[in-house]
Formats: C-alpha cells, sequence, structure tokens
C-alpha cells in the first residue's frame, strides 16, 4: 500500500476526459449556484440602490436555482465518494480536517441560538453540501485539476460577461464612473479575474504550442478586467498574491533585483506626481474611486464606521454569535442601514462577518484551519518546489488578504471553491516526500 505521504511530482499532462467533464459540469453548477445573471450589468444601478427591506425579503426567500444547482452538486459528489471510497491514497476526510469538520458541527449548532433557525440551517445546509462538493472535487481532479477548474471556469465566466455587456449596450470603458461586472458584482467579478491570473501563472509555463499564446490572451484579459472591475481591494491583494507566487521561485539575487526596481518605479512615479497640474490629478483620483465618494462604504474609510457599529453587535454575543450566515436579517438590516444611510447586505470583512454568525468560536476554527493548511503547503513546497502547492500558497494569500475588507469566507463562486476543494484534500495535495526525492528535487531547482 503506497502512502499517502510518498511524494508524486506534478507533470504537465492535461486532465483526462473523466475531469474535463468534471469541470465542465462544475462550470455550469457554479455558474447557476453563484447566481450569475446575463443582465446584471443592466439592473446595477438598481441592485446597489434596492432598499433594505427588499434586500431582507430577497435574503429570506432564497433562490429556487440555486437550491437546485446544491442539490446536483450534492447527489453527484455523494456519488464520487462513495466509488472512490478505499483507495490506498484516501484518508479519513474529517480525521485529516478535524477544526473546518468542527467548524461545520459548529454552524448546524447555532440553529439553537439563532434568531432565524430556518436560515441558520438552509445556510448551514448549502455550506455543507458546498464542502462535500469542494472534498469530491479534490479527489477527483487533484492539485492540478483544480488549478485548470479555476483557470478555465475563471476565463468562461468572464468572456460570458463581456459578451452579455457588449449585447447589452452596457460595456463603457471609457466613462468615469464605470464598473465592469459582467454577470456579477464588480467586487466579485474582480476575485474571479484574480483567480485567472494566478492560475494562468501556474499553467503557462507548462503549455505549448498555440495554447501559450491562448493562455497569455486570456490572462491579458483578466488583467484589464480587474482594472475596469475597480475593486481596489482585489487589486492589491491580486498584486500581492502574484508577486508572492513569482517571487518564491526566485534566487536571492533576482529578488533583490525585483525589490529594487519596485522601488526605483515607485519612486519615479511618486515624483511624477508631484509635477503634474492639479486638475490632473484631481481626475485621476476620481477616475480610481470610479466615480465613488471618498467616505462611502465603498472605500475604506467608509467602512470603518460600520465595522465599528457590527462589532458592537458581536460584543452582544461574542462567543457563538447569531446563527451561521444569519445574522443579516429583516431587524438587522434595517437598524443598521438606517444608522448608516445606506442599503447594507453585509459587512465588508470576513473576520466580522465569521463573529457574526459563529461568534470567537468559529472564527478561531476556521483560523486555525487557514494557518495549520498554511504550514503543512509551506513543508511541502520548501521540499518539492512543486508550482501547484505554490499556486495554493498564493491562492491562501489572496483569499486571507482580501477577508480584511471582503465577505469572501462564505460566496458561493470559483476561488472560495476552489480554496475549498483544496482545504478538505490538503493532505493530498502537500504530500510530502521521502528524503531522497526531496534531496533530489532541491538538486533540479538550485541548478
Amino acid at each position: 500500500m503506497q502512502s499517502l505521504r510518498t511524494f508524486k511530482p506534478s507533470t504537465s499532462q492535461n486532465p483526462s476526459p473523466c475531469q474535463w467533464l468534471t469541470i465542465g459540469l462544475l462550470f455550469v453548477i457554479i455558474l447557476v449556484a453563484g447566481q450569475h445573471n446575463v443582465a446584471y450589468s443592466v439592473h446595477y444601478d438598481e441592485i446597489m440602490h434596492v432598499s433594505s427591506r427588499e434586500l431582507a425579503e430577497t435574503v429570506e426567500a432564497g433562490s429556487i436555482a440555486r437550491r437546485i444547482a446544491l442539490l446536483v452538486l450534492l447527489v453527484g459528489a455523494a456519488f464520487m465518494l462513495i466509488r472512490t471510497r478505499g483507495r490506498d491514497t484516501d484518508q479519513t476526510i474529517i480525521r485529516s480536517n478535524m477544526s473546518l469538520s468542527c467548524f461545520v458541527v459548529l454552524a448546524f449548532l447555532s440553529v439553537l441560538w439563532s434568531d432565524e433557525p430556518s436560515l441558520t440551517f438552509r445556510r448551514s445546509t448549502e455550506y455543507l453540501i458546498l464542502c462535500i462538493g469542494a472534498a469530491a472535487t479534490g479527489r477527483i481532479l487533484g492539485a492540478r485539476g483544480v488549478v485548470w477548474l479555476g483557470f478555465l471556469g475563471s476565463t468562461g465566466y468572464l468572456v460570458i460577461g463581456l459578451v452579455s455587456e457588449v449585447v447589452l449596450g452596457t460595456f463603457r470603458p471609457f466613462s468615469l464612473d464605470y464598473r465592469f461586472c459582467g454577470t456579477l458584482h464588480p467586487n466579485h467579478q474582480a476575485w474571479n479575474c484574480c483567480l485567472l491570473l494566478i492560475s494562468g501563472s501556474v499553467l503557462l509555463p507548462q503549455l505549448c504550442r498555440f495554447w501559450r499564446p491562448a493562455c497569455l490572451l486570456a490572462m491579458f484579459l483578466g488583467a484589464a478586467c480587474l482594472l475596469l472591475t475597480k475593486s481596489r481591494t482585489s487589486l492589491v491583494c491580486g498584486m500581492l498574491a502574484l508577486a508572492f507566487y513569482w517571487a518564491r521561485r526566485m534566487s536571492g539575487m533576482q529578488k533583490l533585483r525585483l525589490v529594487y526596481f519596485s522601488g526605483t518605479i515607485l519612486v519615479a512615479v511618486l515624483f511624477a506626481a508631484t509635477l503634474l497640474d492639479a486638475r490632473l490629478t484631481s481626475r485621476l483620483d476620481q477616475t480610481l474611486l470610479a466615480g465613488r465618494d471618498q467616505d462611502t462604504y465603498q472605500n475604506f474609510s467608509g467602512r470603518i464606521p460600520l465595522w465599528s457599529l457590527c462589532m458592537e453587535y458581536v460584543g452582544v454575543r461574542p462567543l457563538t454569535g447569531y446563527g451561521f450566515e444569519s445574522f443579516w436579517t429583516m431587524d438587522h438590516i434595517s437598524d443598521i442601514s438606517a444608522q448608516e444611510g445606506w442599503t447594507v447586505p453585509i459587512s465588508h470583512n470576513g473576520f466580522i462577518e465569521l463573529m457574526l454568525g459563529v461568534g470567537v468560536t468559529g472564527l478561531t476554527l476556521y483560523l486555525y484551519q487557514l494557518a495549520s493548511t498554511w504550514r503543512l503547503l509551506q513543508r511541502s513546497y520548501g521540499a518539492t518546489y512543486d508550482p501547484y502547492v505554490r499556486f495554493y500558497l498564493a491562492l491562501s494569500l489572496f483569499y486571507f488578504a482580501c477577508m480584511f475588507a471582503e465577505a469572501i469566507a462564505f460566496d458561493i463562486g470559483l476561488p472560495t471553491f476552489c480554496l475549498l476543494s483544496m482545504l478538505w484534500s490538503r493532505e493530498q495535495f502537500a504530500a510530502v516526500p521521502s528524503e531522497s526525492i526531496t534531496q533530489t528535487a532541491r538538486t533540479i531547482h538550485a541548478y
């Protein structure tokens, strides 16, 4: 019996036909479950100015299409988990992910103290299905296949969004207040763009012939659309993750040169800014703000009062929260929206969102899972220099950084699904090789 700890180096092979089929099915399921809407750009202004009562009614009603998609995911994932049961590369999923398993159990237990038990149970069930689907996906696709899922899925959603905006006449990239959204909120679309860039960075060196130009074109499209979303949080976090990904494969001298070059560029930009005309500087500032006011919730300075208010609610139930993903009921949405002066759909902070839902207890369990997975990935990469392990390190960094200003933790979207697939299969994706293989990998990397 081959131990799970035996390292299997990554190759440049493409996914098998079964894996291609799985990627295609997941693309459709996440498209529906993530509530993509080809007409989103037409109704963007209406959505952004929806009343707190309408928002609360939408939250409580849910989506029939989303439930059907999740049901299909559950049935397919359960079938694949049962069918692949007993393989040598398997370990007990719950045993190797105890903290995340306890987190899911806590989500269901929060029904007992939730003000909206039915909403809590529904959201907990949805998250459990997402976890089961992610666990099955990690087992079927493997580390390489999940990267392909992230790349092809994010590219596909981006192309659908671009085509829809062009057809509907809402694609206005030169308009001052324009934000590219495609089929999703601009912030969510920006997450997909970052996933495209990070996954494309992994696949690009391994592709050949016409596939490499196609990958470059997709990455260029992702970078352009990321800028058009004008989501500064995703832009900063995405650049941080990409810099981390490429820096990890550099030598010490190359890293020093990169720091020197980046510092030179930064000094040059700052010096040029001092020479610009005041009116031009003001226009550039307005462009970066995407037509938004400087002190609104869509900017960091405008979110601080919201976070302070949400922390007051956390202080009432610090250990248990208000029920998994159930804080934003009609009463809370109405009260907080009235105090903030705008319709508040979410806290815009992943850590606060966790505390509102399952308290400090749930936050601790979740962060422990992320931290322990990071250590495992670091140990694996230090021994193997596997680019796929480096991808998951970069994705984890992007995800964690985004949580400071976005509620990305429980979004039913492709970036979160890819991360969950890695979390539930981390022992397989970040296997630590034997000493002889480790020494060989280090020799090759040094060469």
